[in-house]
């Protein structure tokens, strides 16, 4: 997504970042919580509204002897969506020191009292405890995989969306 010239192959920065901001506001204007998002898709999966070659796959994996993490996984969304989120944390009581930079967007930060949490490399916003997963805290979008790799996905059947994380700085509950 830029502004290029066709003709003259120049690249216009101006219009470029003006389509990425669109872009952006459309995607954050598309996202829900992923608390919500994982209802729905549990919800989807009890009630065996996806595609059959989706619901044939899950079958064969969950008559596996070998499918114990899979069972958990689907164990884990099950009660994630039924039990309420827990307050996102305020802040990081006493600042800390930055340990791993996990992600370009996100740190394990060490507070003054040994504990570990996630939180935004741009403003130390937190998201979570360092054993929780950042991504819970985030709002989820579904694309479709012809979106982003269209050489790859133009002629196939959309079976299955990519998922795109937004994470809070971006759509304006974060600090930065």
């Amino acid at each position: 997504m830029c502004g290029l010239d066709s003709k003259t192959l120049e690249l216009d920065l101006q219009k470029t970042e003006e389509m990425r901001k669109a872009k952006m506001k459309e995607r954050i204007a598309q996202g829900i919580p992923a608390k919500e998002y994982v209802k729905k898709m549990v919800e989807k999966r009890k009630s065996r509204k996806l595609p059959n070659v989706v619901l044939n796959f899950f079958d064969s994996l969950l008559s596996l002897d070998y499918s114990g993490n899979f069972k958990k996984e689907l164990e884990f969304e099950q009660t994630f969506a039924a039990t309420p989120m827990k307050t996102k944390m305020e802040s990081v009581n006493g600042g800390g020191k930055m340990v791993l930079e996990l992600t370009p967007h996100v740190n394990v930060l060490e507070a003054e009292n040994g504990k570990k949490h996630l939180v935004c490399s741009h403003c130390e916003h937190p998201y979570c405890d360092v054993h929780e997963n950042y991504k819970l805290y985030c709002l989820v979008y579904d694309r479709d995989p012809r979106e982003i790799r269209p050489e790859i996905y133009r002629t196939r059947s959309r079976l299955y969306n990519f998922q795109g994380i937004l994470l809070p700085r971006l759509w304006g509950s974060g600090r930065c």
